[in-house]
C-alpha cells in the first residue's frame, strides 16, 4: 500500500510539472508530420526532436485534427493507440498484433525510441479469448532485456479491429560525434 501511495504521488507531481511546462506562456507545441514536416519548414536527420526543445514544450508527431500518431515530451514518447493500419477486416489476431507491432516500431522511431526502451503498455484485445494468439506475437515481438510493464483488457474495438496497443517510452540519447569522429 505505501508503495502504491508514493507512486500515486510521483504521479500527481509528474502530471502538475507537465501541465506548468505546457502553459501558453511556454514555447507553443511543435508538429511533426508523416512527411517529416516540421513547424517552421525545419526538416532534419532526427525529424526536429531535439533533447532540449522536447522538454521545454510537447511535439506532435503525425497530428489530426482529432489526435497525433504520439506526442514527445520531456524525453518520454506517448503514443496514441495503435492499430493495424490497412485491411484489418481481412486480417486475423495474429495478422492485425503484427501489423500493429511493426507499426508502433515504426511511430517509436520517428520519435527516436523503440521497442526497448518502452517503460509502460497497454494492450486492448476485443475477444479475451484471443489473448493466447495476440501473446504469441508479443511475446516474440517484446524487448527479452527489459520488458515493460503492460496491462491486457478485454474492449470493444472498433471493426474491424482486434488489438490495439498504448505505450510511454523513454527516449533514446541523441547520438554525438565530434569533428574528428565524422571525418
Amino acid at each position: 500500500m505505501q508503495r502504491f501511495i508514493g507512486l500515486l504521488a510521483f504521479s500527481i507531481l509528474a502530471l502538475s510539472e507537465l501541465a506548468a511546462a505546457a502553459t501558453p506562456e511556454r514555447l507553443p507545441p511543435r508538429t511533426i508530420g508523416r512527411a517529416a514536416w516540421v513547424r517552421g519548414g525545419r526538416s532534419d536527420a532526427n525529424l526536429g526532436l531535439d533533447p532540449a526543445e522536447s522538454h521545454a514544450a510537447p511535439v506532435a508527431v503525425a497530428p489530426g485534427p482529432r489526435m497525433s500518431d504520439a506526442v514527445v515530451f520531456g524525453g518520454l514518447v506517448y503514443t496514441a493507440g495503435v492499430v493495424c493500419e490497412v485491411g484489418g477486416e481481412n486480417k486475423d489476431v495474429r495478422q492485425q498484433t503484427m501489423d500493429a507491432l511493426d507499426e508502433l516500431d515504426r511511430v517509436l522511431a520517428v520519435c527516436r525510441s523503440d521497442k526497448h526502451h518502452i517503460l509502460s503498455m497497454q494492450a486492448w484485445v476485443a475477444d479475451m479469448g484471443s489473448i493466447g494468439e495476440m501473446n504469441e506475437v508479443y511475446d516474440a515481438w517484446v524487448s527479452k532485456h527489459c520488458p515493460p510493464g503492460r496491462a491486457c483488457v478485454e474492449s470493444k474495438l472498433v471493426p474491424p479491429y482486434k488489438v490495439e496497443f498504448k505505450v510511454i517510452a523513454a527516449q533514446m540519447p541523441e547520438p554525438s560525434f565530434s569533428a574528428d569522429e565524422a571525418r
